[in-house]
């Protein structure tokens, strides 16, 4: 039976949790359940062993004609049976498909999945799914919700509503993200007959240039499409299929760390606030005396001033490790600028591309083969947390590289501004990441108090995931290059500020060179079985072609499966990280500062709020396989304390350290779940409990694709003169 329709914020929505309060009055007068209540108490819905195959009505975007297109998908799967869902038995999709995008669209549904199998509650040990058509030119990204519904509505064997399309991208959380022309998308729904529309719950009104501000509701309800929107993907699945899911378990209000690591986190707090409150004295906080310095120095002196208050803040709320990482960060931006101001006018840029150079070898050196890899999950999430730190550090210096090396390339038209900023970030860039690298590694240092001696096995299955999530980094990265060209024109040379942005190239770099080895790899074993070589995954478009004469590749870190895979988790969030502000969010430039503005603030503050229960989800999934979820409650301590800065580069940090703790709560889980009864949903006990495990299975070391040194020609867009 359909839930009863509410109204929630102008959006017309159908949730069952809103009829609570009409049982309970209910049952206070008759003393019962009203029937429709114990009919939907009993839709859950479960895991089917019969195979199922059905359509899927998907409305994408076709950037070769510019037009909007209604397809289908039809998605096969073929559940295990009780005796066949093994501890380590994988699960599959694979394609009768063979087109261009439809690689691409198998690397959205591998996302999708990872997601779906979060809410749905259950690993999907064993599965195979096939594609047996999808649109064509499928914009895939777009339609990440309606695919991780079609996978759980197809497995437990309830028909999708043909009439029913759902539009929305899928967050990293597993929260619905907003997408392009939604205007044209309802319109090609009304065109092609469907009756009902499911939308993002944050994209209920649309900012357009032309038409201003739009119900995207009032604007469904012209077409005659009736229009629901949902916050997750849990609360989509339920719209659409009229079905429950388990009830996911939300983990603690406030996730804790032990007296000894806050014993520990606090004594280095109290070195840093001395040190640091004695230099304060002689900070230039005034207007007079920011004014007096260059625009680069005055924004670098923002930042420190805006992270020490908040590090201090956090110190004084008991919050010890978001305090110390802010600490260590105000530390890293005075070293900076004290090497700035020794510098002056003696800058000499090969000196300091050199040092920058040997800075990044020395962070990379600090995850080569750590010894706490055990190739487990517990030891993994302290690794994916140290590559965190480390990517920050790498990032800026990169970064900083390629606007200096375009900066100051022999006939450069870069302006005196713009240089002045190129030298003025070098030079701290690399100057805080030295600093960073004199101070003992936390984290390294105290691993017997941060891992458990007993560890948590992912069953060998990171071997299996690997190939397929380094394919879905490619694909969204394909996708979101696409979007970015588009908007070329309203961001022209100023992407180039953005040092996070100009690493991002280099760490596709190093995906894309895993992804030739692995190729290479499966050609020769397909060769020694006297079978014609095949290819795998898909070719990820000319942003990632690699050069005519190659460098080799430099392995310069080795990391297990379990810990590169939980290390991707990094990588992913930090492309949807980039993917929301620039297209979705409305930066502005901000010529004066040299920096990015987020405008929509309101849409970023929504973000937080899903995003913060999203991540004490993960904490309670990784809780109950019996992880030790210590090093997730240190990554939703630093987000919740980001949340309360008025920053809005400092709040899109905080989305990013949720998604985060999310999503390896979310991957800790779907590696390490054993199996279990059907429709039995996770439990949460609040504390760390040891289920029955077997023993980590040991898998040989493989590099790492964050391993790559490549040094990628920057982009051109400072326009040097021609003949440069």
């Amino acid at each position: 039976m359909q839930a009863k329709q509410t109204s929630v914020g102008g959006a017309s929505c159908r949730t069952p949790r809103n009829q609570l309060w009409s049982v309970l009055a209910f049952c206070f007068l008759t003393g019962g359940l009203p029937l429709w209540a114990e009919e939907e108490a009993a839709a859950v819905l479960t895991r089917s062993l019969q195979p199922s195959s059905q359509s899927i009505p998907l409305i994408s975007y076709q950037t070769s004609t510019g037009k909007m297109v209604w397809g289908w998908m039809k998605l096969k799967c073929e559940s295990p049976t009780e005796t066949e869902s093994g501890v380590g038995s994988p699960f599959a999709i694979d394609s009768a498909v063979n087109d261009a995008t439809s690689d691409l669209f198998l690397a959205q549904l591998w996302i999708s999945a990872v997601v779906s199998g979060s809410y749905w509650q259950q690993p999907w040990l064993g599965v195979k799914w096939t594609v047996e058509a999808m649109p064509e030119g499928s914009d895939a990204s777009s339609s990440g919700a309606a695919l991780g519904v079609a996978l759980i509505a197809t497995a437990s064997g309830v028909d999708y509503p043909v009439d029913t399309v759902i539009i929305g991208r899928l967050h990293p959380d597993g929260s619905l993200g907003a997408v392009d022309r939604i205007a044209e998308r309802l319109q090609m729904a009304a065109t092609s007959g469907a009756k009902r529309v499911i939308i993002p719950h944050l994209q209920r009104f649309e900012n357009s240039a032309q038409k201003g501000r739009r119900d995207v509701d009032l604007l469904a309800k012209k077409l005659g499409l009736e229009c629901v929107s949902a916050v997750d993907l849990a609360e989509a699945t339920e719209l659409a299929l009229h079905r429950k899911l388990p009830v996911s378990p939300v983990g603690e209000l406030m996730p804790k760390y032990s007296l000894e690591i806050s014993t520990e986190l606090d004594g280095k707090c109290r070195s840093l606030i001395a040190l640091l409150t004695e230099g304060s004295k002689s900070w230039p906080r005034t207007e007079g005396q920011l004014k007096a310095l260059s625009i680069p120095e005055r924004h670098l002196w923002k930042n420190v001033f805006a992270l020490y208050d908040l590090g201090m803040e956090a110190y004084r709320g008991g919050r010890l490790y978001a305090s110390y990482r802010l600490l260590r960060q105000t530390q890293g931006y005075l070293a900076g600028l004290a090497e700035v101001r020794a510098v002056g006018d003696k800058f000499d840029f090969k000196s300091f591309d050199d040092r920058g150079r040997m800075v990044r070898q020395q962070l990379a050196a600090r995850l080569m083969k750590p010894a706490v890899d055990a190739n487990e999950l517990q030891s993994a999430l302290l690794v994916a947390e140290e590559a965190d730190w480390l990517y920050g550090q790498t990032a800026s210096v990169i970064g900083a590289q390629i606007m200096a090396r375009q900066a100051f390339a022999p006939r450069s038209e870069a302006t005196a501004e713009q240089k002045r900023l190129a030298q003025v970030l070098l030079i701290s860039s690399v100057a805080s990441a030295e600093q960073h690298l004199k101070d003992a590694d936390f984290l390294i240092d105290n691993a017997a108090l941060l891992i458990p001696k007993e560890g948590v096995s992912a069953y060998d299955r990171a071997g299996l995931w690997l190939p397929h999530l380094r394919m879905g980094q490619l694909g969204a990265a394909e996708y979101f290059i696409a979007g970015l060209q588009s908007r070329s024109p309203d961001f022209g040379d100023k992407l180039l500020f953005d040092v996070r942005l100009g690493n991002f190239e280099s760490v596709l770099q190093g995906y894309r060179a895993a992804w030739e080895i692995e190729r290479q790899e499966i050609a020769i074993q397909e060769q020694a079985k006297e079978l014609k070589p095949t290819e795998i995954g898909f070719f990820p478009g000319d942003g990632y072609s690699t050069p005519k004469a190659p460098a080799p590749v430099i392995p310069m870190r080795q990391l297990s499966e379990t810990a590169q895979s939980l290390a991707w988790v990094n990588d992913y969030i930090e492309l949807a990280i980039l993917d929301e502000k620039y297209r979705r969010l409305g930066v502005a430039f901000e010529t004066n500062l040299m920096g990015w503005r987020i405008e929509d603030r309101a849409a970023l503050q929504n973000l937080l709020q899903v995003a913060e229960l999203n991540a004490r989800r993960g904490i309670a999934q990784a809780r109950s396989i019996g992880m030790d979820t210590t090093i997730l409650a240190l990554i939703y301590e630093s987000a919740s304390t980001l949340r309360t800065s008025e920053d809005s580069g400092m709040l899109l940090e905080g989305v990013r350290q949720y998604w985060r703790c999310a999503l390896l709560g979310n991957l800790s889980w779907q590696l390490g779940a054993l199996p279990r009864a059907m429709g039995e949903p996770m439990i949460d006990t609040g504390r760390a409990s040891s289920p029955e495990r077997l023993t980590p299975t040991p898998s040989p070391v493989h590099l790492s694709p964050m391993a790559v040194t490549v040094n990628v020609p920057a982009p051109v867009l400072l326009a040097p003169a021609a003949n440069q």
